[in-house]
């Protein structure tokens, strides 16, 4: 018995907020009606307690589905950890089962949080109803389409839970999951307005009237040094209310000089915090120019949601790598540059980093500033301990949430952690224990694919890896040449 017939077709589609049918539909491989076949055994040597071949895999799913009326079952779908279990074991099983769980969470537009059902051995693989998160079936079309292994069954279980789920993939791998999610589809099923102007009134945000209105919980924090930004520039914090919580920004500069400006007799440049500290709601002339910024609001569960916006208020998917760099994935040989949402759940796994006003008494002492700017001063940024204090509150209410998702170490995110091992290089144990087979089984296919073992010939070498890339064209050519995810004949 074999699994998942790889579609040929492995591109990725682009995706953003009010273009959701841009995506291939593929409803039309869907079972018009339940297969009449007999389902095969599954072979002794094939039930195992620490790992969970495909075909077991399947039919555990099948069994959960048939406890399960019609309108549950369409609205059902899985995310495997079993990749994880094989590979490396029970802990990161549920390493991947916490990332999962977050990930549904994070992109879910409903205000109860959601904790999916384990199945299967070691419970690795986790069970939810769309319904509960607010995702609709064309959103996770999207997400079938945008996962760069598009497995599809052709096995008689694989066409039942298919014709049971009115899925062409109801299931998906949770590293794989995660990444599109929370960065591939992100903004999609997140709903994010195009504009930061439109996105901060669709989370309840009124920003002028906080300042107008000197709101309490409004606050400003200045940094003239700043971990992620670029050469240690200056960055601008802000936080504001919102519908269900807080919404923090940050206002950042490039490397790039700008001509001073002339304010009352001074030459004052405008990328410079010492001599421009206020955004455009403070109404002084005195006005900090930044050339992009990130948002973290709080969405109605209680868990985070994250954008990016360019200098002019645009939405973005990175930040330019010469105003902020994302050093935690740099320094796990990744790509320095952020990328929304991916980097965020990295830095942010614990919330808002904490960050003390630096600006507060400098513009009390500074002779550059009137007594109406330090009045605002005083009014705004509040002074060091203030910001710590609105951070640290914001991070406890966070904490709570993340205590009932059962995450209580977030100094690792389960998120990232459980990606990284997609983007990083992948040995013959990890590429096994992704497809459902034994590790002798994919060594013995790899040596009769010429095609196959001319792209992740590799996996083949004593401590030999491949990267994703590689994986995404080497994996369709084994899968074919070892007639692998379909019934044995």
């Amino acid at each position: 018995m074999r699994f998942f017939a790889f579609l040929s077709c492995l591109f990725l589609l682009s995706c953003s907020a009010g273009n959701r049918g841009q995506y291939a539909d593929q409803r039309d491989n869907i079972p018009s009606e339940k297969p009449n076949k007999p389902i095969p055994p599954i072979r002794d040597d094939q039930v195992k307690d620490d790992y969970f071949y495909f075909e077991e895999q399947e039919d555990a799913i099948l069994s959960d589905l048939n406890s399960l009326d019609d309108a549950t079952r369409r609205n059902t779908r899985y995310i495997m950890c079993s990749d994880q279990l094989n590979a490396f074991g029970t802990e990161d099983a549920e390493n991947c089962k916490r990332a999962v769980s977050k990930t549904l969470n994070s992109v879910s537009s409903e205000r109860r949080l959601v904790n999916p059902k384990a199945i299967g051995t070691g419970g690795s693989i986790l069970r939810f109803d769309m319904r509960d998160i607010g995702m609709t079936p064309n959103e996770w079309r999207l997400i079938e389409n945008l996962d760069p292994f598009k497995f599809t069954s052709q096995t008689v279980r694989g066409k039942t839970i298919q014709f049971l789920t009115q899925a062409v993939r109801p299931f998906i791998v949770g590293n794989n999951f995660s990444e599109v999610a929370l960065v591939k589809a992100y903004y999609t099923l997140e709903g994010t307005p195009a504009t930061q102007a439109a996105f901060e009134q669709k989370v309840g945000a009124n920003v002028q009237a906080d300042f107008d209105d000197r709101d309490e919980e409004m606050i400003l924090i200045g940094m003239n040094e700043s971990v992620i930004a670029s050469n240690r520039q200056f960055r601008l914090i802000r936080r504001t209310d919102a519908f269900d919580g807080p919404l923090w920004c940050t206002f950042d500069t490039n490397d790039v000089n700008i001509a001073p400006i002339n304010v009352n007799g001074q030459l004052v440049n405008q990328k410079n915090l010492l001599e421009a500290p206020f955004p455009k709601e403070a109404r002084s002339n005195k006005q900090f120019v930044s050339d992009a910024g990130e948002c973290i609001y709080t969405k109605p569960n209680g868990m985070l949601g994250f954008v990016i916006f360019n200098a002019v208020g645009a939405r973005e998917d990175f930040a330019a790598t010469n105003i902020v760099q994302d050093t935690g994935s740099a320094g796990r040989g990744l790509s320095g540059t952020i990328q929304n949402a991916r980097s965020c759940f990295r830095c942010h796994a614990t919330g808002m980093i904490p960050a003390r006003d630096t600006l507060a008494q400098l513009i009390q002492e500074s002779t550059g500033f009137n007594a109406a700017d330090k009045s605002k001063a005083r009014l705004f940024f509040k002074g060091p301990d203030a910001g710590l204090a609105f951070i640290r509150g914001d991070n406890a209410d966070f904490s709570r949430v993340m205590s009932q998702l059962g995450i209580n170490d977030t100094s690792d995110d389960p998120i990232n952690r459980n990606i990284d091992r997609l983007r990083l290089e992948q040995n013959a144990k990890q590429v096994a224990g992704t497809l459902g087979i034994s590790e002798q089984e994919l060594l013995i296919g790899l040596r009769s694919s010429t095609g196959a073992s001319s792209i992740i010939g590799a996996l083949s070498q004593p401590s030999g890896t491949v990267n994703l890339q590689q994986l995404i064209d080497g994996l369709p050519i084994l899968i074919a040449d070892m007639n692998l995810f379909q019934d044995d004949i």
